[in-house]
C-alpha cells in the first residue's frame, strides 16, 4: 500500500501501468485516485489514460464498479474505419494490378 492513501487509491495506483484494473472501484475512488496521483505518474505513465477510461466506462454502463479485463478495442472508432477503407483500397488496386498484367501477357 502506498503511504498515506487508502487502500482501493494504492490498489488503483499500483494496477494501472498494466494497462487496466482489476477489482471493482466506484467513479468516486477513480477520481480520488486520478486527484492524488503523483506528477510523475501523470506525465511519464499511462495510468492518468487507464483510471479516465475506466470512469469513462463505469459511468456509460452506470454500475458502481469495475470488473475485470478491458472492454473494446485499443483502437478508436474512427481509426477502424480509415484502416478498412485503406485495405478495400489496396485489395483493389491489387485487383488491377492482375487485371492489367494479364491481359499485357497475352497481347504478346
Amino acid at each position: 500500500m502506498i503511504r498515506g492513501l487508502g487502500t482501493s487509491t494504492s490498489a488503483i495506483l499500483a494496477q494501472c501501468n498494466s494497462g487496466s484494473l482489476a477489482g471493482h472501484f466506484t467513479v468516486k475512488e477513480l477520481q480520488h485516485a486520478l486527484a492524488v496521483m503523483p506528477a510523475y505518474t501523470k506525465q511519464y505513465t499511462s495510468c492518468p489514460d487507464v483510471v479516465e477510461f475506466t470512469i469513462d466506462r463505469v459511468q456509460r454502463h452506470r454500475g458502481t464498479g469495475v470488473g475485470t479485463g478491458a472492454v473494446g478495442s485499443f483502437l478508436p472508432g474512427p481509426v477502424i474505419v480509415v484502416l478498412a477503407v485503406l485495405v478495400v483500397i489496396a485489395l483493389t488496386l491489387a485487383a488491377l494490378a492482375v487485371r492489367r498484367r494479364r491481359r499485357g501477357s497475352g497481347a504478346t
